[in-house]
């Protein structure tokens, strides 16, 4: 009951996202409705997760990846604005601490959000990353987005 309640709260804030935020009643009833369909669908389809995986620590997480991609965006477009670019990127794999396989799809996806660095493929433990800049992918080599992914993924 508890992940059906939290399902529907957030495909209330998806479906809010989707159509924009209104006071009025009839807006809210549309809403609900929304919602209420997709959560129906998703019990139909058995898609939604059978045990809850939402720690506290999730939201710091989502923070911390949201202040990441804002500096890795100003990092992007000074690389865009300079008069003569200049790129010195590179491909290498980078080598993931994550023990499960949703750990290392988060990890990977939380590279590729970031602006400057994409996924190109996963096989295992290693990531195959083109970063635009050789300094994103120094960022990648420290870790720290690796072992704060750990700590949110057990």
């Amino acid at each position: 009951m508890h992940i059906k309640l939290v399902s529907l709260l957030i495909f209330m804030l998806i479906w809010t996202g989707l159509v924009g935020f209104s006071l009025e009643a009839q807006h809210f009833v549309y809403l609900l409705a929304a919602s209420l369909l997709t959560l129906i669908f998703a019990i139909k389809l058995k898609i939604l997760p059978q045990k809850n995986l939402f720690r506290i620590s999730t939201i710091f997480y989502c923070l911390w990846l949201l202040k990441e991609i804002v500096i890795s965006a100003l990092a992007v477009s000074r690389i865009a604005w300079r008069k003569h670019i200049i790129l010195q990127h590179s491909l290498e794999p980078i080598k993931t601490i994550q023990t499960s396989d949703v750990g290392t799809l988060v990890y990977a996806n939380s590279i590729t959000l970031t602006p400057g660095t994409v996924t190109l493929s996963v096989e295992g433990k290693n990531l195959l990353v083109h970063a635009l800049d050789h300094d994103f992918m120094t960022g990648l080599q420290t870790g720290e987005m690796d072992k704060r992914v750990k700590k949110i993924v057990k």
